[in-house]
């Protein structure tokens, strides 16, 4: 048999969070992505055909997954850490990845 003893006691609540605080961050491969990085992620996804119904959609699937993959990249995880990163973008750094039929 072996017993945890969390080191604080909150740990559940801070580990739980979908962006964790800069000092708990150990060890994880991050990306700084620049605007070309944020220009040219789109073009990577621009064969990739919609299943959404067109009342759906709201922006391109391109870009969509383009925001998810940068993301991904900068070391966010789970919906709801895409999700927070994606929300916290400036609208400079959104435009990087829209495409201009659907987005703007």
């Amino acid at each position: 048999m072996v017993f945890v003893k969390a080191l604080m006691r909150n740990t559940r609540q801070v580990l739980s969070k979908p962006i964790l605080n800069q000092w708990l961050n150990m060890g994880e491969v991050k990306m700084e992505l620049r605007a070309g990085h944020m220009k040219a992620l789109p073009d990577f996804f621009a064969n990739i055909s919609d299943p959404r119904r067109p009342e759906e959609r709201r922006h391109h699937i391109k870009t969509v997954l383009a925001i998810m993959t940068a993301a991904i990249l900068c070391g966010m995880k789970g919906y709801k850490g895409i999700s927070d990163w994606a929300k916290i973008l400036r609208k400079q750094a959104r435009q990087r990845s829209r495409s201009p039929k659907r987005d703007q």
